[in-house]
């Protein structure tokens, strides 16, 4: 029997914002249980440009598990609870079922199309520090 994909009843709108400058702004679905976190890109095609999925993850003090098995090549942002953005990274195709873990103090995840780091020079916590420059902070809202 083929699952079908179960559809998302929660979005919201990611803002992303460096000091007080809006960088860009945007709707995303949410994965807030364990079956919609598994099934969050399995059954798509793609993400378009300006969207993305935002997982929320009960633990920040213990790595959370998320399904890899994508048909397509994602950014991850992973950000702790003040919004910070704590590791940025890139999600291969897989055609199979896979693990990625998220880091220590990650309370959100978030896929959007690749490249979408890159084109708004989104960096870490980290980077921000080493270049001297202002945080880039994440904050969900309009929960619907």
């Amino acid at each position: 029997m083929k699952h079908l994909p179960i559809p998302f009843e929660q979005k919201a709108t990611i803002s992303i914002k460096q000091g007080g400058t809006l960088i860009v702004k945007f709707d995303a679905e949410l994965a807030t249980s364990a079956i919609e976190q598994f099934q969050a890109l399995l059954y798509r095609k793609e993400l378009k440009e300006n969207s993305g999925v935002a997982f929320i993850l009960e633990n920040p003090a213990i790595p959370a598990y998320v399904n890899t098995k994508v048909p397509f090549e994602v950014d991850t942002i992973q950000f702790d609870e003040k919004g910070e953005i704590t590791h940025i990274g890139t999600l291969q195709p897989s055609t199979s079922p896979g693990i990625f873990i998220t880091a220590f103090q990650t309370k959100h995840l978030l896929m959007v199309p690749f490249g979408f780091s890159k084109k708004h020079k989104l960096l870490s916590i980290n980077q921000s520090k080493n270049t001297k420059g202002k945080p880039f902070i994440i904050t969900i809202s309009n929960f619907s």
